[in-house]
């Protein structure tokens, strides 16, 4: 079992590489999201984390980049989700409505408090979030 402090540091590798595609490293990661504790202590939660296979170190020198087993736990545990105002809902809307297919939806996050929306996901489950959002 993780602790809170190896769950934040998953939390936070999650959430930069899905901002950047690149791995992250330890000193990043402090200065990012002011974990409390120097890179060095940074550096041990990652190698449990790499150890438990939550995340992986592409090559020597590289920071790291979660797994699916990490995304697993980021999506189970660690993600908020925020309810979508109803503007948020609007702009979602007209931009898949406008769209061709799933290549001119393309990759794109939407920040608001901690909370991340993955317009390929939507797509996926378009009428689903219709029915949701009906009301």
């Amino acid at each position: 079992m993780l602790d809170d402090r190896k769950l934040d540091v998953l939390r936070a590798i999650v959430q930069d590489f899905v901002s950047t595609n690149e791995p992250v490293g330890s000193k990043a990661l402090v200065e990012r999201h002011h974990l409390g504790v120097s890179p060095a202590t940074v550096r041990n939660d990652m190698a449990a984390l790499e150890e438990e296979g939550y995340i992986a170190q592409p090559h020597t020198s590289a920071g790291r980049v979660p797994t699916d087993k990490g995304y697993r736990l980021f999506v189970d545990r660690l993600s908020t989700v925020k309810p979508l105002s109803s503007a948020e809902r609007r702009a979602i809307e007209q931009f898949l409505d406008g769209a061709l297919d799933l290549d001119d939806v393309g990759h794109f996050t939407m920040y608001g408090d901690s909370s991340e929306i993955h317009a390929t996901s939507l797509w996926a489950h378009r009428s689903t979030m219709s029915s949701w959002y009906a009301s």
